[in-house]
């Protein structure tokens, strides 16, 4: 057989090692063939890196519309619905790659104690960006009055 197809080897160096045939049934010597699988673009740190830019950037958006002085009731729902999508989205990405570095059998049940378990641990991150989003908030308010009282 001329050709060989390995459609499933998971990421790493490999060695093939490849002997011929001739037509009078002369085996050759054995050839290693060196060749590496590299992880899809998902699995490569450039990436895992981009994801986390552009969480952070979602979250710096919701926290600066939430913020701003000229925030109304409108930009005000748009800032939390960005946090919790973003929120959500951290959520699935880490259970994302918890799945892909951890093997176990999945069910319904697996992954719900998995996403629950990521939202327990990302719950305090949501507390602390709401923290600082009120203190933000006070620190502008009580800015404002002092201006007022100034004037």
């Amino acid at each position: 057989k001329s050709d060989v197809s390995y459609l499933s080897l998971p990421t790493g160096t490999y060695r093939l090692q490849v002997r011929g045939k001739s037509a009078s049934g002369k085996l050759s010597e054995i050839t290693p063939i060196s060749f590496e699988v590299v992880p899809p673009y998902w699995e490569q740190p450039w990436f895992y890196g981009a994801e986390v830019l552009f969480f952070a950037t979602l979250l710096f958006l919701s926290y600066r519309l939430n913020s701003s002085k000229q925030a109304d009731k409108t930009t005000k729902i748009i800032s939390q619905i960005l946090t919790v999508f973003t929120l959500i989205l951290i959520v699935e990405f880490i259970q994302v790659t918890i799945e892909s570095k951890v093997v176990m059998k999945s069910t319904p049940v697996t992954n719900f104690l998995v996403q629950a378990g990521i939202a327990l641990c990302v719950f305090p991150l949501e507390r602390l960006l709401a923290y600082f989003i009120r203190q933000e908030h006070k620190r502008k308010t009580k800015k404002e009055i002092e201006e007022v009282k100034r004037a």
